[in-house]
């Protein structure tokens, strides 16, 4: 699913959503840029409520990926400037990279302050074949997954070429489930902001499968587990909770000291650091309650698979930010990535925290030789139709479906350009320059605001083509599909930010030997002040 933009109405004397408008910007079946993603998570951020998102990094085990500046930027804006100063609410899926060994925080977008990162269970409650063990996931909703060969209850929903599909599954399918549950939300109190709606989660969220191993209570006596976050999601008891909701205080952020001194990472051992948080206290940005907590670490390893990663609070919480991942050989460590947890929300984060890291070789039968933090991965036994190949196979038909229609259009003109471009920013649209050129539209998003019908759309008019070399005096027209570009010092800007490390490092062990050397991490605390 590229984002789906959802919106719900404001009626308070019905308890269902009235759709006002439902708005999809398509940006993964052509060139994706960070422009073009920045334009699609801020596109009518005062319009839109919720923007559901289940794109992003590889999940093959192995892949680190982060969005770029300008998209970065667009979520922090969406959420702390959008829907009149109350923040957009950015809906996550975590992954479907169980199978891999994957680790959701190894998604730069799942990762943010700013996205709410949703995860699925089964049919009967239970964790799903292709769960990731994530520190930053929030909650869970219903799916389809389980580890047996067959589902009870399936879901039915509508499918392409206005067919209908027993098999949406994956956190693609649980993310837009939990959409549903916010708009019901935000039909309840308009007035919650997107802190608040986490808050909300947290406060309501049920706990699901205690037979699953893993659930712990922080110390704020909020369960969790790296598998489900604070549980499933429960839209009646959210709805009701904000009825009588008091907003929660302004967001206050903590930025701790950076430590730089380098330390090496034992081979197959572990090694542990302390350091003390005042949590800025008696300044502007002192931090009495944890809301999220964010670990940025840069490190060089011989294999960054095999190192994990263990933050421990002053109240002696626990929460893996980094597992092992088995299908990770990359030598090129990683440089100042942000692991963010959820795990101490509620907490008061003065006092001494803990830093485990782990190095954990395989071993000739494929076994880890130490043992880490016991969040083990999550049973991967794999059912008869794979989430992973469902989904590529939808990607597979939407891009023929494109191809077929480029086909199509270059039968007819040899020089028609592909229709989806890198970096279309909202503001260049419907342009004067553009009108002016005789132009029409080509592809449009409309939509009801309020009463009044608008569209946004990116145009098609005639361009001259280049004289060429074999007929400098060829001065022919052409009827060609040009793109609005951005500026161009944008262009050259990756979309996703892969495996962001140091190139080919060379590891030189401060003592005999090691396997990698941690360069220098820092703790970032976001929550609320007491009072304020």
């Amino acid at each position: 699913l590229a984002p789906i933009l959802v919106h719900g109405s404001r009626n308070p004397a019905r308890k269902t959503i009235r759709e006002e408008y439902l708005n999809g910007v398509r940006m993964l079946d052509g060139k994706a840029t960070d422009a073009l993603e920045a334009s699609g998570l801020s596109f009518g951020r005062e319009l839109i409520d919720v923007y559901v998102n289940c794109w992003g990094p590889k999940d093959d085990g192995k892949t680190f990926g982060k969005p770029g500046p300008l998209a970065g930027k667009a979520l922090r804006e969406g959420a702390t400037m959008g829907r009149k100063g109350k923040g957009n609410i950015y809906v996550w899926a975590t992954g479907n990279g169980g199978l891999t060994d994957d680790d959701c925080n190894c998604d730069g977008y799942t990762t943010s302050i700013y996205t709410i990162s949703i995860g699925c269970i089964s049919d009967h409650g239970l964790s799903t074949y292709y769960t990731e063990l994530c520190a930053s996931t929030l909650a869970v909703t219903f799916n389809g997954g389980a580890h047996r060969e067959r589902e009870e209850n399936k879901m039915i929903t509508t499918d392409l070429f206005h067919k209908c599909t027993e098999e949406f599954k994956g956190t693609s399918s649980a993310a837009p489930i939990a959409a549903g549950i916010f708009s019901l939300t935000l039909e309840a109190n308009p007035n919650l902001t997107w802190r608040d709606m986490q808050h909300v989660i947290v406060e309501t969220a049920q706990m699901t499968s205690p037979v699953d191993e893993g659930w712990m209570k922080n110390g704020a006596g909020k369960h969790f587990n790296h598998k489900f976050g604070f549980g499933r999601m429960d839209a009646a008891k959210m709805v009701e909770r904000v009825k009588t909701w008091t907003n929660v205080g302004p967001h206050k952020t903590c930025v701790g000291q950076v430590f730089d001194k380098q330390r090496d990472v034992p081979s197959a051992g572990s090694m542990e650091f302390q350091f003390s948080s005042d949590a800025c206290i008696g300044g502007d940005n002192q931090v009495d309650k944890l809301e999220h907590v964010v670990l940025t670490v840069s490190f060089i390893h011989r294999r960054r698979g095999d190192l994990s990663l263990l933050l421990i609070s002053p109240s002696g919480t626990k929460s893996e930010l980094l597992s092992t991942r088995r299908y990770d050989d990359s030598k090129e460590g990683l440089d100042d990535w942000k692991f963010m947890t959820v795990h101490f929300w509620g907490e008061n984060p003065k006092g001494l925290w803990k830093v485990k890291v782990t190095d954990s070789p395989l071993d000739d039968n494929g076994q880890r030789m130490v043992s880490g933090y016991g969040t083990l991965h999550a049973d991967t036994s794999k059912q008869e139709h794979d989430v992973e190949d469902l989904e590529q196979q939808v990607i597979d038909d939407q891009t023929k479906q494109q191809q077929n229609l480029v086909d199509q259009m270059k039968t007819k003109d040899p020089h028609v350009d592909f229709p989806y471009p890198p970096g279309v920013r909202r503001d260049h649209l419907n342009s004067s320059s553009v009108d002016a050129l005789g132009a029409s539209p080509q592809y449009s998003s409309n939509f009801n605001y309020n009463g009044v019908t608008s569209s946004q759309s990116i145009k098609r008019w005639k361009v001259p083509l280049a004289s060429t070399l074999e007929n400098p005096k060829d001065s022919k027209r052409a009827d060609m599909i040009r793109k609005v570009q951005v500026a161009t010092e944008e262009q050259p800007i990756q979309r996703v930010q892969v495996n962001a490390g140091y190139e080919n490092p060379e590891i030189v062990c401060l003592g005999s030997t090691c396997s990698g050397v941690f360069l220098r991490y820092g703790l970032t605390l976001h929550g609320t002040r007491e009072g304020v």
